[in-house]
This record gives structure tokens, sequence and C-alpha cells, in this order.
């Protein structure tokens, strides 16, 4: 299995998110920080025990607490009628009236709707219900709040539209309604709020573009839209709002390009627009006019041109991300000016020019003493790393310049850089041994140097890296053993040391390392002697591969007790005598436990049982997501379960398990890569066969968007986890990572580690692994690569993915003349009719021809069509890739196609 090229992608992907996570908080700060000094101006506290004056008020509040249902802190306890309603919890009146001005209900847990009658508080100038559980609409009847200054609603799950009649509250100052799910667009009218300061509407569903009303707004200093479905274009008038000091519209669908006047805002000092899909050039002068720029996110866009050297004049910029575009030239060396520069972002575009001058800049940066962040992975550098790498900042915590042309050797002075956490040099042309000064960066939880020349012996210093999580280093000229310092790194989940030429016995202490959970690849080198029975420590262990060494022996039966263990790769060594038995009984095993066959004899009936792994983190987590996803839902094709069991086994210890119709004919993966030893490696899957499973799972996928009552994500799709029937009818199962999509609406911490990753690499979308948020298209993406897979029986991890190429660039490349040399070659030998397995040396040309010929009929037309849905489904931008109802349809047109060419011979495609 081969991990090393997809993992990079999302990490880099991963620190974008951060890069947007991170200044999203400055943003809410900034937020409540002038909420909080208006809000001081605007309330004078009044407690009083005299009768009430208005009891308009106090009947409102009133029906405001009878449409709370949710009160688990007891906060509303107080709102009775023996204590006045001026000293209720979150309450305040004005002195003059003895009317209520403000309620402030922020961070209570409270759950229900917001009454139409709090429209009868007059006197109303704040109403915040900032992180609630608050669902329902915002009440048209808020229009008659015609003193109200500051709605705050943030971080609830409000729906419907933005009420209009809210325009008509036009002393409004502070609008804070994100993180809902609003739908509809912004307001036309929003122009009618003349005094407004702030609106905050990000991560909603809202729709519809920018309104150009929006321009006459010239009070307004925040608009944060970000996260949003937005389209169109930046409409002219945005450069009209001279007040403005923060526009945020990441994560939309903006098109277009930006509009001149925006660059005359010599006020802002936020620009957050990336992930969209804006385009054009960024103009000379931009250095001239943003002096107070603080923050320039355009990162996920489609940007080219040059970087302009005037940036340097931008004196207080902090944050500079143009990664994933396609800029060009070389970076400015003058860079270095820019002395406050905390995260430097300029990834994935055709940056440099493989020349000797490329990297120039990074000496002068050694001036910035701020840096935290410096990504430049997937552009064009060539040249020498400079020595003055060492100089840079001991801030420094990521750097990255992954895939590109840079030779020579690494500098001893990295090892200066004792902040770095995250170090990434993968696929360039570095020679040279491995400088025992990364010992030092005792900080450090990923390093990656595979795909490189590098040669020499594993420093023992390695050793002294004992927070490491993940450690690349495959495919380069490493010799010699494992230093057995390497057990210090308890910390390790993913080890890849894969075609070096490393020798020697495999040392006890690399695979004694029970940390590791993902994967541990010591394929393609030349260990010698046994396996130690030390293999069975690695009990949640996902992937092991020991494949093409010289290793002989038995294998140790301890290599059962792996109960987490899902991909095994031992070919290529000399091991004798038979299976452990202890992996015989075994169907199959999966993140959090193993399934096992069963019968059940009163109803002649057979089963699959799943028992979970409780000692693996998350394991009951993932029994309760489960639970909760199957226990509603029936659907053809999807995996029936059966019952579920949650007790005590006989030695006192917790037991969970789940119950399912047992699937004859295994999992797809089964199917497509039959090659562990014991499998008919005889099966193989006809066209048709594979369109109809391929029809069955989107089908599913289908009903759990569209017909469920609460959709649902399954977060894993993958061909194990799709199995097959008697009938080789297809249903998708493990629904241990499924998530409910109303539980999804803020990110996870664990989303900004290799653990949050959602689902399987190389089938989890990319923005996954940047901390993007569970959605439907993420499922969508892992069916697309899924369907490639399909048709052309290639892992998405497969060894010749490397180099920037996957499975999507793969198919991508091949359309529509090279289609026969992608497809998966069974395929075209079951379609083809009676080819041998084997094409004999004297004919050979007339076989292959055989194939050609068959493939310019019907099938051609059809696997032609099917790869164009896959690499729809799988498009980088979540926004572009195909609905799943649209995937089902077309997905069935092509089988319709098929069938009727196979009975009436071939047609035109129509």
């Amino acid at each position: 299995m081969k991990l090393l090229n997809v993992f990079p992608t999302y990490t880099m992907k991963l620190q974008n998110s951060l890069l947007y996570a991170r200044w999203s908080t400055y943003l809410q700060l900034q937020l409540i920080l002038i909420f909080s000094i208006n809000l001081v101006c605007l309330i004078h506290p009044v407690y009083t025990s005299t009768a009430p004056t208005n009891e308009t008020d106090h009947l409102a509040l009133l029906k405001f607490k009878e449409s709370i249902h949710t009160d688990s802190h007891g906060i509303l306890t107080s709102w009775n009628r023996s204590n006045h309603f001026c000293n209720w919890v979150g309450i305040t009146c004005g002195l003059l009236h003895q009317r209520v001005i403000s309620i402030d209900l922020s961070g209570y847990d409270l759950g229900g709707s917001i009454s139409p009658y709090f429209g009868n508080l007059s006197f109303l100038r704040n109403f915040t219900l900032l992180n609630n559980n608050i669902y329902g609409q915002i009440p048209e009847e808020v229009g008659r709040l015609y003193r109200l200054q500051y709605l705050m609603l943030t971080n609830n799950t409000l729906g419907g539209e933005i009420p209009v009649n809210l325009t008509k509250c036009s002393k409004l100052v502070f609008i804070s309604i994100g993180g809902n799910k609003l739908t509809g667009g912004i307001l036309k009218e929003v122009d009618s709020l003349t005094n407004l300061e702030a609106l905050y509407l990000r991560t909603n569903k809202l729709t519809g573009g920018i309104p150009r009303s929006l321009g006459n707004l010239s009070s307004l200093k925040l608009f944060d839209a970000g996260n949003n479905n937005m389209v169109g274009s930046i409409p002219d008038e945005i450069g009209d709002m001279k007040s403005l000091s923060i526009l945020a519209i990441h994560d939309n669908k903006f098109s277009g390009k930006l509009p001149s006047s925006l660059y005359n805002l010599s006020s802002l000092i936020t620009l957050s627009i990336g992930f969209n899909q804006i385009e054009g050039v960024l103009p000379n002068s931009i250095g001239n006019n943003f002096r107070n720029l603080h923050h320039l996110g355009i990162g996920w866009n489609r940007f080219h041109g040059t970087i302009p050297a005037s940036l340097s004049n931008i004196s207080k910029l902090q944050v500079f991300d143009i990664g994933y575009n396609k800029f060009t030239g070389q970076v400015p060396v003058n860079l270095g000016n820019l002395r406050d520069l905390v995260w430097l972002g300029l990834g994935t575009n055709n940056l440099g020019n493989n020349s000797t001058r490329d990297l120039d800049f990074l000496t002068s940066l050694a001036n910035c003493s701020k840096l935290e962040r410096l990504l430049f992975s997937f552009n064009n550098f060539g040249g020498v790393l400079p020595n003055s790498i060492a100089n840079l900042s001991s801030q420094l915590n990521r750097l990255t310049f992954l895939s590109n042309q840079i030779s020579g050797t690494i500098p001893e002075g990295i090892g200066n850089l004792i902040g770095l956490y995250f170090l990434v040099m993968e696929d360039n042309l570095l020679t040279g041994n491995i400088p025992t000064s990364l010992g030092k960066l005792q900080d450090m939880q990923l390093l990656d140097l595979g795909l490189n020349g590098l040669s020499g012996h594993l420093p023992s210093s390695m050793g002294n890296l004992t927070r490491l999580n993940i450690l690349f280093i495959n495919q380069n000229k490493l010799e010699g053993s494992i230093p057995s310092t390497i057990e210090n790194c308890h910390n390790l989940q993913i080890l890849e040391i894969s075609q070096n030429n490393f020798s020697g016995a495999i040392p006890k202490q690399v695979i004694g390392l029970s940390s590791i959970s993902l994967l541990l690849n010591l394929s393609g080198n030349s260990f010698t002697g046994s396996l130690p029975v030390e293999v069975g420590k690695l009990q949640n262990i996902n992937s092991l591969d020991l494949s093409e060494n010289n290793l002989s022996g038995e294998i140790p039966a301890t290599i059962g007790d792996c109960s987490s263990l899902e991909y095994l790769y031992l070919q290529g060594n000399f091991f004798h005598g038979n299976m452990p038995s202890s992996l015989a009984s075994l169907k199959g095993s999966g993140s959090f436990g193993s399934v096992y066959k069963g019968f059940l004899a009163h109803e002649e009936r057979e089963i699959a049982v799943k028992v979970l792994n409780l000692q693996k983190k998350g394991a009951s987590k993932s029994f309760i997501a489960e639970c909760n996803a199957l226990r509603n839902i029936r659907h053809r094709n999807l995996v029936k379960i059966l019952t579920c069991c949650s007790s005590i086994d006989y030695n006192g210890n917790d037991f969970k398990a789940l119950v399912f119709d047992f699937m004859g004919n295994g999992s797809l993966e089964q199917w497509l890569h039959s090659r562990i030893e014991g499998e008919n490696e005889s099966r193989k899957l006809s066209f048709l066969e594979r369109l109809n499973i391929a029809i069955d799972v989107a089908s599913a996928l289908h009903y759990l968007y569209e017909q469920c009552e609460q959709p649902i994500v399954h977060c894993d799709l993958k061909p194990s986890n799709v199995l097959l029937d008697n009938e080789m009818t297809a249903h998708v199962s493990d629904f241990g990572l499924a998530k409910l999509l109303f539980v999804t609406n803020t990110i996870s911490q664990n989303q900004s580690s290799t653990q949050g990753i959602k689902g399987s690499i190389g089938y989890a979308a990319p923005e996954y692994g940047m901390g993007g948020l569970v959605s439907i298209e993420g499922d969508v993406y892992s069916f697309g690569i899924l369907l490639l897979e399909i048709f052309t029986g290639r892992r998405p991890t497969d060894d010749m993915f490397k180099d920037g190429l996957n499975l999507h660039k793969y198919a991508m490349l091949a359309l529509p003349e090279n289609i026969s040399q992608i497809v998966d070659p069974t395929l075209l030998q079951l379609e083809a009719g009676e080819i041998p397995s084997q094409i004999n040396d004297d004919e050979p040309e007339r076989q292959i021809n055989r194939i050609h010929i068959q493939m310019n009929g019907n099938v051609q037309n059809c696997i032609l069509s099917i790869f164009k849905i896959g690499l729809s489904c799988s498009l980088e931008y979540p926004n572009e890739r195909m609905k799943i109802g649209d995937v089902t349809k077309e997905l069935n047109l092509v089988k319709n196609y098929f069938l009727s060419t196979e009975n009436h011979g071939d047609r035109p495609q129509t």
C-alpha cells in the first residue's frame, strides 16, 4: 500500500485550512471586542424591587421562556413572577422606563426557538443568544424592534431565510448570525441599515451573490460571508465601502476578477477570499494601496501572473497565502522586508524556473523573526537549499517544499530550527547523508524525506525525536541497519522506509513499536532473517508491508494478535509453512474490530458478527455512530443490521458487537485485488457486473443523502466496505465513521491532526485533510475514486502514483484516445472473448488487436462515459463535483445503452 504521495497533499491542504481557522479566530475576537466596547457604552444595569412598570415586556419574556425546551444549566429558573423581570438572569433594564433593553443568554446550551413575542420588547437594543442550540427561524417580528442595535445569534441551528423585516431596524450596528443553517441570499434592502458596522454571516447555507446595495453601507467595517454557497462576481460597489476593515468571503463559489476598486480600500486589514474560483492577476501597485493590510489570503483560486515586488511595502503584513493558484516567475527577494510576517504560503503554483536563483528569497526571510509557517511545495523551484536556511526564525514550526527540483545536501544547520514540528522535503533531488542535527528537532511530529537520493546510514540521533508521529524516508539510497534508538520514537503511527538498501535483521525494536496504528512499510529492502514474534505487539496496525525482502522461516502465530490489520503484504520473501490459524478464523478486520462468520440455526441463516475492539481509541464512538446510522435506514444496497449487543463478557469486560446478514461473495476489495494466498485468483468481474456494483453503491448513497430523514455521510467509502451477496448485489457497509449531518456544523479539534482525516488515505476527499467539514461532496469524491478503481483495477495508493500522479490524473490523461491502456486488463480479456491469460510470443499482435477491436465498440463508449463520471465526482473542488442524483441517472443511462447495443448491435452514442 502506498501512502506517501497522498498524505503530504493532505498535510499541505491542512496547513491552508489551519491558516483560515487561525484567522477566523482572530476575526471573531475582533468582533467580540468591538461588540463588548460598544455594549459597555450602551447598557446601564438597573436592579430594583419596585413593581413592574411594563407588563408587556414581562409577558413577552415569559413567552420567550415557554419557547425554550432545554435549559440544562437552570438559567431560566429565576424567570418567574416572584422575581422582578429586571432581576432575571440575562436581562438588563433601562434606568428611565424600566423596560428591557438587553437580553444576553450566551453559552448556556439553551434549546428551543425564538418566540415571535420578543417583537413586543420595543425598547430592546441588544439581543444576544450566542453559542446555544436555538433552532427554527428568525421571526419576522424582529422588524418591530426599531431600537435594536445588536443582534447576536451566532453558533446555533437557525434555519430559513434572513427576514426582510430585519432591514426595518435602521439603528442596527452589529448583526452576527453566522454558524447557523440560514438559506436564501443577502437582502438587497441591506443598504437601509445605514448605521451597520458589522455583518457576520459566516458558515451558513446562503446562496446568491453579494448585492450591489452593500456598497452603500459607508459605515461597515466588517463583512464576513465565508463558508457559504454564494456565487457570482464581486461587485464594483464593494470599493465604495471606505470604512471596511475586514472582508472575508472565503469558501464560496465566487468567480470572475476582483474589481479594481477593491484595491483602493486603504482601510482594509483583512482580505480573505480563498477557496473560490476568482481569477486575474495581482496589480503591481498592490503594495502601495494596502498599507494597513495584516492578512492577504487568496489561496485556492485561479490567480496567475507574477508576485508583485511592491508587496514588500505592506509592512504590517502577517499572513500572505497564495497557495493553489497559477502564479509564475520568481519569488521577490525583498519579502524579507515584511518583518511581521508569520505565514508565507506559496504552495501548488508554477513558481520558479528550475534555476539556481529560485531560492534566493529564502536568504532574505531571515529578517522575518516572527515567521512560523513557510510553505512552497508543488512548484518548479530548483537550485540548492542554501545554508542560510539555518538563519530562519526560531519560531518556524512548519517548513514544506514537497515536489520541486531542489538539489544538493540538507544543510547541517537545519538543526538550528528547533521549533520545527512539521518538515516535508519529499520528492526532490536531495543527496548526501541525513544530517545528525535533525535529532535536535525534538518537537518534530512529521518528517518526510522520501523520494530523494539520500544515502548513507539512518543516524541514531533520530531516536531523539520522541514526539514523532509520522516518518517517511522511502525511495532513497539509504543502507545499513535501522538504529535501535528508533524504539524511543514511541509516538510513531506511520513508519515508511521502503525501497532503500537497508539490510540485516528487522530490529525487534521496530516491530515492537506498539504505537504504530496506520502503516508500517519495510518493503523493497534487503532485510534477512525471520519475522520477530514481536509483530504481535502491533495490535492496532492497519497496514503491514514486508514484501520484497529476503525474510525466511515461518510466519509467527503472533501476527494473529493484530486484530485491526486490514492489509498484509508478505510476497517476495522465503516464508514456509502454513498461514497461522489465528488469521484463518477471521473473515475480515477493520479500524475498530474484527468480523466473524456465524450461523443462526433456528433461522438457518448465515450471519456476520462484528466484534468491536474496545481497547482501540474511538471504538465505542464507532459503535454508537454505526448504530445511529443504521437503526432507521432500509435499502437494498445497504448492509442490513439484524441486532446489536452491548454487554459484559465472562471476564467482566465490556463487550460490543453488531450482527449483519452474511455476504457470501465477500468484499469488492477481494474481487478487484485477489492477491492473498488461498484466495481464488481466477475470479474476475465482467463489465456489466462492475457497472451494476457501481449503480448499487450510487443508489445507496442517493438514499442516504436525499431520502433519509436526516442525511447520513458515510465518510469511509472504499472497496473493502462494499460487500457482495450471493447474487453479486452490492451492499455498502461499515458505518463506524458515519456522520448525521445535523451534528456536523462545526469543525472538531481532531481534524487538525492525522487522526482527524476522515476516511481512508487515497479515498478521503482532499478538503478533509485540511480540516474541511464532513459533507456529501466528500463522499462523492470517494465514490469517484472507487468508480475509477473498479474499471482500472488500480488502487489509489498504487506504487505507480508518485511525482504528482494520482488515480484521477492517471485516468484524465488517458481520455479519450488511450482509454484501452488504463482499463483493467482482466476486464478487457473478458469483454474480448476467449483470450488466454498469457499472450503467446508468436501471436501477441493478433490477440492485442482483438482487445482493441472490441474496445472500439459499445464497451468503449460505455467505459469512456463511466470514466468521465468518475472524474467529475473526484474533482478537487467540492462545489464542482457531480450531484449523486445525476450520478445514478448517468450510470443507469450507460447501462441501458450497453444492454441495448448488446441486443441490437453497436449504434452511435446519443
